[in-house]
């Protein structure tokens, strides 16, 4: 199966020059946050809890709504609640390279400013 579309992210914009992803998934997300500069630098991101890889990619392969697929590597092969809401398989009992999980668009951008 492949990545999840149109899941909702949390972009976070800490300054002018830098967005985040900082939330993705169903209890097993991310802890710790992925630089969307991760797309053009090839940068990853490694869970300091789990040792679970995080990146991000620019991709066209899912149609012109999504620009952006994360991928995750799992360390150890943790459960997650995503097979039962969406019939993904458990997962193994080997850690496993980065592979897609979620598409996104991060130019759809819902702003917020939190100062007012």
């Amino acid at each position: 199966s492949g990545p999840t579309p149109g899941h909702c992210v949390c972009l976070v914009d800490l300054d002018q020059n830098e967005s985040f992803l900082v939330d993705c998934g169903f209890g097993d997300g991310l802890r710790e946050p992925v630089p969307l500069s991760c797309k053009s630098n090839k940068q990853v991101v490694k869970d300091r809890t789990l040792g679970d890889t995080h990146t991000l990619a620019a991709t066209s392969d899912y149609g012109p709504d999504f620009n952006t697929v994360y991928l995750r590597g799992k360390a150890n092969a943790n459960a997650t609640m995503m097979h039962d809401l969406n019939g993904t398989p458990q997962p193994g009992s080997e850690p496993t390279d980065p592979r897609p999980a979620h598409i996104f668009n991060d130019t759809n951008d819902l702003a917020m400013d939190s100062t007012g």
